[in-house]
């Protein structure tokens, strides 16, 4: 196995052969990663990324990485001599297993630092047998660098952030070969896969993930995921995810801790940023925006959409946006629509480019100053 980094590369099979030549911050990260790896080093721990909550340690055995292993090595079929491109923060779960892969299955990695750019330094005649990207890496390669997209990569994972349902066309019309993973820190990445661009498998009339078959699932009295298998060290582990279930498939419905009582009527603000993404692209396309809910004097919680960074002219197109989801909506549930929307200069996010929806609460709540009103 070669380490392809920005000035060389570091080979498996000559470990006491030390880099002559520069390495990045972020590199020497990697680097001494790869070596605890080669060395079999049986613990590693790392952190969540907070996007709902406060970031919280966790600790994975040798044996549960080398499980996920097995897992994806199985689906994608990804054998040793094969390519595989690291472009995301290897301090966390998805960068780290890319990583561990590639190691374990003695597969070359050349590695990226994070950034909206996946390729970054690497030359254009490289081909990978296996890429993992967040969303926005995705969306931003889509837009410029579609050819090398279709030419240089052969499966691509997505993970780590929700992914915009318009991509599915996209994927379609060109070719790709793109699946989205469920999982998490706890599950040493993806436990179950959905692929894109096709018909996905579905359940109750939405597209649903299947599970790896070692999987065990079951839901609490909430509705949400409780998960045991290899990868969790047998253990049971809860998630504050609601899901449906039958049999190997799995819809995510949304976080328990994104559901809010509006008018007391409950509503999952995940379904409700699903259901308003054609409007969105319509209107904005490629901006980010979430879903919330603010303090209200009649409805005790008020539904708000915040969109982020517009511009003036932009601003004046609000109303127009208003118009478009109030006749969407109204068709599906006119008591989940937002009632308010706003405009912030900036998302704050998470180190793995999550919306951090802790942070961004307070800032609108800030900036609001007041609880918002409900409208005449």
């Amino acid at each position: 196995m070669r380490l392809y980094l920005q000035n060389g590369y570091l080979d498996s099979h000559n470990l006491d052969v030390q880099a002559n030549f520069s390495l990045s911050e972020y590199e020497h990260e990697v680097v001494g990663l790869w070596y605890q790896i080669m060395a079999g080093r049986d613990v590693f721990q790392f952190t969540t990324s907070g996007s709902t909550g406060i970031p919280q340690k966790v600790r994975l055995k040798r044996q549960q990485l080398e499980a996920s292993v097995h897992n994806t090595a199985h689906y994608f079929g990804l054998v040793s001599g094969q390519t595989f491109l690291c472009c995301l923060n290897v301090a966390y779960i998805a960068g780290f297993m890319m990583l561990y892969r590639a190691t374990k299955l003695d597969a070359d990695c050349y590695v990226v630092a994070p950034a909206s750019d996946p390729f970054g330094w690497i030359p254009p005649d490289v081909n990978f047998d296996f890429v993992s990207m967040v969303p926005m890496q995705f969306q931003s390669a889509l837009a410029y660098s579609l050819p090398r997209l279709k030419s240089t990569c052969r499966q691509i994972l997505l993970g780590g952030a929700p992914v915009d349902p318009t991509l599915d066309a996209h994927i379609k019309d060109h070719g790709l070969e793109v699946w989205i993973g469920y999982g998490m820190s706890e599950t040493a990445s993806h436990v179950a896969l959905m692929k894109l661009g096709q018909q996905a498998a579905i359940l109750d009339g939405a597209a649903a993930y299947k599970l790896f078959d070692n999987i065990q699932v079951q839901q609490d009295e909430r509705g949400c995921l409780m998960i045991q298998a290899d990868v969790t060290d047998n253990n049971w582990i809860t998630t504050n995810d609601i899901v449906k279930i039958d049999g190997r498939l799995l819809v995510y419905l949304g976080r328990a801790d994104r559901v809010f009582n509006t008018g007391g009527l409950k509503v999952s603000v995940d379904w409700v940023e699903q259901q308003i993404a054609p409007v969105m692209k319509r209107h904005f396309d490629g901006r980010s925006y979430w879903v919330t809910a603010v303090p209200d004097v009649r409805l005790g919680q008020q539904l708000v959409l915040i969109l982020e960074g517009l511009g003036e002219s932009e601003i004046n197109l609000l109303a127009e946006l208003r118009t478009s989801l109030v006749a969407e909506l109204e068709l599906i549930d006119r008591y989940k629509m937002p009632k308010a929307i706003m405009n912030v200069p900036a998302f704050l996010r998470t180190p793995t480019g999550k919306i951090d929806f802790i942070a961004n609460q307070a800032q609108v709540l800030t900036l609001l100053g007041l609880p918002l009103t409900p409208e005449a």
